[in-house]
């Protein structure tokens, strides 16, 4: 079972960075499944299973006696794609998707911010205990850079969870896999952990103070700053 399993995202991959960096084109279509089949040594279940997968996230369309026709991702993906891009080896398309990203980022969590200035009442133990916690890291002399991560991330999350907008959460999530990836980047940088635990720190008195425009500005400088070392940072 491994071995097929193993087998079929090998073969998925390859399918997905193909039309990913353009070798296979929207409109084109891929060879008959036993051709497939042959090209890639894997037998019809695992052609089949990764036809499946493909046509699910919107890579390809299978259409009777047409065959598998391939789709433009950026009509008929879903957001699976990001991830796929994100992960892939199309440098030029990557950066760009990871520059959309955080600029979705930045809207969910401003967004985020201002349905929480604007809500009567709002438990802010969980932002409380996380900054407390990034406090204690920043004491530390043996500082562990990947826990620093999760606590940035946990931040982030609680913040959007704290709106109670459900449809902000779910976007969260959707790009949550790039978002921890880009942090750990972004903290190569050991200039940042201050600067940002402060940031962090701000914010929750601006919001519990309900002054919005500070909150926003804090938000909006730091995830600014975050853009363009992250940016930075890929493209070398």
């Amino acid at each position: 079972m491994t071995v097929k399993v193993n087998k079929t995202l090998e073969v998925m991959a390859d399918i997905q960075n193909q039309i990913i960096s353009g070798r296979l084109k929207p409109l084109d279509k891929l060879m008959p499944l036993r051709d497939l089949a042959k090209e890639y040594q894997a037998s019809r279940s695992v052609i089949n299973s990764v036809i499946h997968v493909l046509s699910a996230k919107g890579y390809v369309t299978v259409r009777p006696r047409q065959g598998v026709i391939v789709n433009d991702i950026f009509e008929s993906g879903t957001i699976d794609v990001i991830n796929d891009i994100y992960f892939s080896d199309n440098i030029g398309l990557k950066s760009q998707i990871v520059k959309d990203v955080l600029s979705s980022r930045m809207m969910a969590e401003i967004e985020a911010i201002r349905q929480i200035i604007h809500k009567e009442k709002v438990d802010f133990t969980n932002l409380d205990l996380i900054v407390n916690k990034e406090v204690n890291w920043l004491e530390q002399k043996d500082r562990e850079i990947d826990v620093l991560c999760e606590l940035d991330h946990q931040f982030h999350a609680e913040l959007v969870s704290l709106s109670c907008n459900k449809v902000l959460k779910l976007l969260y999530i959707s790009f949550q896999y790039i978002e921890k990836s880009l942090i750990r980047k972004f903290y190569i940088n050991l200039e940042f952990p201050k600067r940002v635990i402060d940031s962090h720190s701000n914010l929750i008195i601006a919001l519990k103070a309900k002054n919005q425009d500070v909150a926003e500005k804090i938000w909006i400088d730091l995830l600014k700053e975050g853009e363009k070392e992250t940016l930075n940072k890929l493209n070398r």
